[in-house]
């Protein structure tokens, strides 16, 4: 006998309940079951924010920028990133990994002008010690990669002078 049950507290939780135990006995042991893997559930499992809007990377703190006034421009985490964390975890163990789009760059490098929260890839967070993993490999807790201010291009003679003193620099 199949039952799904959902918890609807943040997220939804879908529980389903195959073949519970004592079924030929009581009617009810279904909905027992499904009561008793929604209490672990709330009793063992929060939703958290991990990271907030605007938080830099771990792993990429910023990027090169080519013909620009400045010669680097910082990055930021767009949006802040929740995730089911376990009780007995620590949520400030995370993994961090930065992903660019590279048909945005030119050799590693952002190419100016460069706009305030212009996307440029993406960041996926991870719990170092979650390891149930998701159903579809690349899923998880994901945000868009912005850059945090805007590097306007250089002047023509700018650009020259950048040249000239990169030469004996």
């Amino acid at each position: 006998m199949l039952f799904i049950g959902t918890i609807q507290k943040t997220d939804a939780v879908i529980t389903v309940i195959l073949n519970a135990l004592n079924q030929p006995n009581d009617e009810n042991a279904r909905y027992v079951e499904t009561s008793n893997l929604m209490d672990y559930c709330l009793n063992n499992w929060s939703q958290q924010d991990v990271t907030v809007a605007g938080q830099t990377p771990t792993d990429k703190k910023e990027l090169k920028v080519t013909d620009g006034k400045k010669k680097t421009v910082a990055l930021a985490m767009e949006k802040p990133v929740k995730l089911w964390i376990r009780s007995d975890m620590d949520p400030k163990n995370l993994t961090i990994k930065t992903t660019l789009d590279h048909s945005l760059l030119d050799n590693n490098a952002i190419i100016a002008p460069v706009h305030k929260n212009e996307k440029i890839g993406t960041v996926s967070v991870a719990l170092a010690q979650d390891n149930l993993g998701y159903v579809q490999e690349n899923e998880g807790a994901k945000t868009d990669l912005v850059t945090k201010n805007e590097v306007e291009k250089a002047s023509t003679f700018e650009l020259i002078w950048q040249k000239i003193t990169g030469i004996f620099a």
